[in-house]
């Protein structure tokens, strides 16, 4: 009935924390860097992207519609498609 346990040391952290720290580390700041990023690149791509809409659907964009549209934008490159 009285089975050693095996306790970590406390002064070493457990191996899937040190794995966690570095991936959130490492990977943490992408996502502020991919919105900055992305934010800059509103202004150029603008016009292209309101062109590129009313060539293919005849269709002018406003500017609730460009927000939108540039909601999705963002979206799936956040998402990785």
């Amino acid at each position: 009935m009285n089975e050693l346990v095996d306790v970590p040391s406390p002064s070493r952290p457990h191996k899937g924390l040190l794995f966690a720290a570095a991936i959130h580390s490492i990977f943490g700041v992408y996502s502020d860097m991919q919105s900055v990023a992305l934010n800059y690149l509103q202004a150029p791509l603008k016009p292209f992207l309101n062109q590129s809409f009313f060539d293919h659907y005849n269709i002018a964009l406003n500017k609730e519609d460009f927000a939108w549209l540039w909601s999705m934008t963002a979206t799936c490159n956040y998402v990785g498609m």
